[in-house]
């Protein structure tokens, strides 16, 4: 009798523990497709990826998309918000340099009807994004070089890097030179 009821309330709780996670998952549904994915995908579409370092991270695709004026809203990017089809068309439409067709750059629907009249249908994020054109000259703040060789994987200077330089040098020239430690007496043993 009471391995019946043992057995019994084991079998509950079993059920107990599959039910609660996936009734706690259901409460909050993951985003279709995020301004971070969106972004990763405009990196490879306008041929931005060799400015990046391997595997880049979404924040580094958004900092490029930024230097280069594509944003999905006028608030900037949030990598983990669903994106609409009036962040979609809008990204689209910066991305092809058309921002000056759009009526109502404060409306979304005047980004979707600036696609339309630019001939391009969009059903899926992909097939928007297909449109853009990689960029003749892309803007970025730091320039990398890939390769596999872990001894030569170094930033290619820019200007910022070398003017960053400079003042770190000016610093550390006015800096007091360190103060020799005197030698302790050794005696021998």
């Amino acid at each position: 009798m009471t391995k019946r009821i043992l057995m019994g309330f084991m079998a509950f709780s079993f059920v107990a523990l599959a039910i609660g996670p996936a009734a706690a998952q259901e409460e909050e549904p993951a985003p279709i497709f995020t301004q971070g994915q969106l972004a990763q995908l405009l990196v490879k579409q306008l041929g931005l990826a060799p400015f990046l370092p391997p595997l880049p991270t979404d924040q580094e695709c958004i900092a490029i998309l930024l230097a280069n004026g594509i944003t999905p809203t006028a608030e900037g990017w949030s990598a983990g918000a669903e994106v609409n089809r009036g962040m979609l068309a809008r990204c689209v439409v910066q991305a092809l340099k058309q921002e000056d067709t759009v009526q109502d750059p404060s409306n979304p629907q005047s980004w979707i009807d600036a696609l339309a009249e630019l001939g391009i249908s969009f059903d899926t994020v992909g097939q928007a994004v297909s449109q853009a054109q990689p960029k003749d000259q892309p803007l970025t703040r730091e320039v990398y070089r890939t390769t596999s060789d872990p001894l030569l994987k170094r930033d290619i200077s820019t200007s910022d890097t070398i003017v960053t330089l400079f003042f770190a040098q000016q610093v550390i020239a006015q800096m007091p030179a360190p103060t020799p430690q005197p030698r302790p007496d050794v005696t021998p043993n």
